[in-house]
């Protein structure tokens, strides 16, 4: 792991993990602390998302972000039209925030 790439994975503590809570918020998901931190509040939204789309639902002890849910949630931003509204994909073609971040949230019931 280079020293550019950020972790997402439980007890993780960067932009990435921010960047994925402003989005799984805009998105309707329960998270109430946009902080960076990969709590277990943001571990069960993840979890949440995996199951509505029908992906593998992460481990509750680790909770990393499988290839397949980071493309689930690339596929959400391009979806979504979240590129130029705060967030971009970097080279590697995975989120990456840039500043604030303005859109209604869906609703997930």
């Amino acid at each position: 792991v280079s020293a550019d790439e950020q972790i997402l994975t439980l007890g993780a503590y960067n932009n990435s993990v921010q960047s994925l809570q402003v989005l799984l918020y805009a998105e309707g998901y329960e998270v109430s602390n946009i902080n960076g931190l990969f709590d277990e509040q943001t571990c069960s939204a993840v979890q949440q998302f995996q199951t509505d789309n029908d992906l593998e639902v992460a481990d509750p002890i680790s909770c990393t972000l499988s290839p397949e849910t980071l493309g689930a949630l690339n596929d959400v931003i391009r979806a979504g039209g979240y590129l130029g509204s705060g967030f971009n994909l970097n080279p590697q073609g995975f989120l990456q925030g840039l500043a604030y971040f303005a859109r209604p949230r869906a609703d997930h019931a």
